[in-house]
């Protein structure tokens, strides 16, 4: 993983503990595509956190 993908995974994990957010928000933000957002979040998962999802496409990164 080079420096910028371990940068923009630090900073997801920031930005979901402090409140929900849209995936396409979160992609703008990063300036990635929805679908890398998806892959950090799998990521996320296989290191144990919890990614709760909502109806309206926000996410929220909880560590249990």
């Amino acid at each position: 993983m080079n420096q910028h993908k371990m940068y923009r995974c630090i900073r997801l994990m920031q930005l979901l503990q402090e409140k929900s957010r849209n995936i396409y928000t979160i992609a703008k933000y990063l300036q990635v595509s929805n679908r890398t957002v998806y892959r950090y979040l799998k990521l996320y998962e296989e290191l144990g956190y919890t990614v709760k999802k909502d109806m309206f496409n926000k996410v929220l990164l909880i560590k249990l």
